[in-house]
């Protein structure tokens, strides 16, 4: 055996692989910086140079989660051309994930083992794909093709309905790399109920009512805007169904009473009122503030392997922050917008679920390295020439190389979500913060949905206004 390549390699790894969390930062960085500036002109340029070119072949970004935050912020900008350009390129990619199967999960398990997950392709959670679908309808809807926009807002609920598959799924992986051979060598379960005393230690406490996923683990903003949708445009009974139903499940998680109008609204719709008889109405949706955040959190723990002795494992998890709000709230005049969602409960509700299945990942991957060393350490004893030594430096570099946490997640979606409905104005204005905002609806129009983001307080709210004859 060639020692030396071997620790040459091992070194390789770990510029490569195990600096990835100070890549994922120094990416970020390009986003957060501008932002946090006021600056989301350069924001965006930054975020698009990270998804990469459009492969005109297979129509898929360079980078799917890059691809995923630039559709997101030319939403909140406005540009529809653009947000539907990169979430379609991302649905291929999400086509891609499903196509491939168990060979390809198996193989991806094997190399989050042997490296870390931060090293493979980024897999894409329920709710970016939930909101690549829903992103698309509102652009589509905004964009004056009501058609295309109810074919996205199908494939959202749908979406939202495989959620529960989903996470069954998460729970057989961490069954099957709980039973690799290299982890039956050590007492797992004391292994992750070590991992868990650590983290709570470091003040990780995931047990609150923001951690635990709405019923069905809905998304009660994407089902609000869906249920306005079949409301306004109904072209059957079966809308006006879909869009009650909608509203119950929203009004039973949010209690918005401007929710509980839209409902009535749409009972009355379904049996039989004409339009002609509902008031002009105008509705805001306010998305507000930035997602959580996630960054490395790392433990060193003692091993036992078969041989009784003690090893030290290196584990590196991600850890899930806390989404930051904007403004909160919207004034029209007396009005004032409430939650109707709150994303970041969402989110971190799904990191948990998913969260046993990367500590078995990673205490899978801690252990083969440690088995890794001990079979080097053992091969140095018995080598006389030196040789061995690299061998087993290689083993230590690479294992320190290669220990990292994957803390990818879109951070540009919003914290919380917000509506009112107020009666039909032409012309008003929002109170948003520091930030007088004019809005204008056309005359023509009996309703209108505003929809406003804010992301801080320093960048500028932006509106759009879907107006519906």
């Amino acid at each position: 055996m060639n020692y030396l390549r071997v620790s040459s390699v091992a070194f390789a790894v770990m510029v490569s692989s195990g600096c990835s969390t100070l890549i994922q930062n120094s990416d970020y960085k390009k986003l957060n910086e501008p932002l946090e500036k006021g600056d989301v002109a350069t924001a965006l340029i930054n975020t698009e140079q990270l998804a990469g070119d459009i492969n005109p072949e297979d129509g898929q970004a360079g980078d799917l989660l890059w691809a995923l935050q630039a559709g997101t912020l030319n939403h909140a900008t406005g540009n529809d051309q653009r947000t539907i350009m990169y979430f379609d390129s991302a649905e291929k990619s999400f086509r891609d994930e499903n196509s491939e199967g168990v060979l390809k999960n198996t193989g991806e398990a094997t190399g989050a083992v042997l490296v870390n997950d931060a090293v493979l392709d980024y897999e894409p959670t329920q709710f970016d794909m939930v909101y690549a679908n829903h992103y698309k309808a509102m652009s589509f809807w905004h964009d004056g093709d009501p058609a295309i926009a109810r074919v996205e807002f199908n494939r959202a609920d749908e979406r939202q309905r495989r959620a529960a598959e989903a996470f069954s799924d998460i729970i057989k992986e961490q069954r099957e790399l709980a039973n690799t051979e290299d982890v039956k060598q050590i007492n797992y379960s004391k292994m992750m109920g070590d991992i868990d005393t650590q983290m709570q230690s470091a003040g990780i406490d995931m047990t609150g009512g923001e951690w635990a996923p709405y019923e069905g683990y809905v998304n009660p903003a994407v089902t609000y805007a869906s249920s306005l949708f079949f409301m306004l445009e109904g072209k059957s009974q079966s809308d006006y169904n879909k869009a009650i139903d909608g509203f119950k499940r929203v009004y039973g998680i949010s209690k918005n009473a401007s929710v509980k109008v839209d409902m009535q609204m749409a009972q009355s719709l379904a049996k039989g009122v004409a339009d002609s008889e509902m008031k002009p109405t105008t509705w805001i949706i306010h998305e507000d503030g930035l997602a959580p955040k996630k960054s490395e959190f790392r433990i060193d723990l003692p091993v036992f392997l078969l041989t009784g002795k003690a090893q030290i494992a290196s584990y590196a998890i991600p850890k899930m922050g806390t989404g930051t709000p904007a403004v909160k709230e919207l004034k029209v005049g007396h009005f004032v917008t409430s939650e109707i969602a709150d994303v970041s409960k969402i989110i971190k509700s799904e990191f948990k679920e998913e969260l046993p299945a990367i500590k078995a990942r990673a205490a899978a991957s801690s252990i083969s390295k440690v088995v890794m060393q001990v079979a080097a350490a053992e091969a140095a004893k018995k080598d006389e020439t030196g040789a061995g030594a690299l061998l087993q430096l290689g083993t230590m570099l690479y294992t320190l190389g290669s220990t990292s946490a994957d803390i990818r997640t879109n951070v540009l979606l919003p914290n919380t979500v917000n509506a009112v409905r107020i009666p039909k104005q032409n012309s008003f204005v929002m109170k948003a913060g520091v930030f007088d905002i004019p809005v204008t609806t056309d005359p023509d129009a009996k309703y209108s949905i505003v929809y406003v983001r804010t992301m801080n307080s320093v960048v500028k709210p932006t509106v759009s206004v879907i107006n519906i004859q």
